[in-house]
């Protein structure tokens, strides 16, 4: 049986994997636009 900190701990990685994938379209269209 899992521990609930496991799926919490998931739960954040998958969340900051988000963020910082629409983080990273972000300057990848900011990078496009100055060039």
């Amino acid at each position: 049986m899992k521990q609930p900190g496991f799926i919490r701990l998931a739960t954040l990685a998958l969340l900051s994997t988000l963020s910082f994938f629409s983080h990273g379209e972000t300057i990848l269209r900011l990078a496009y636009a100055e060039k």
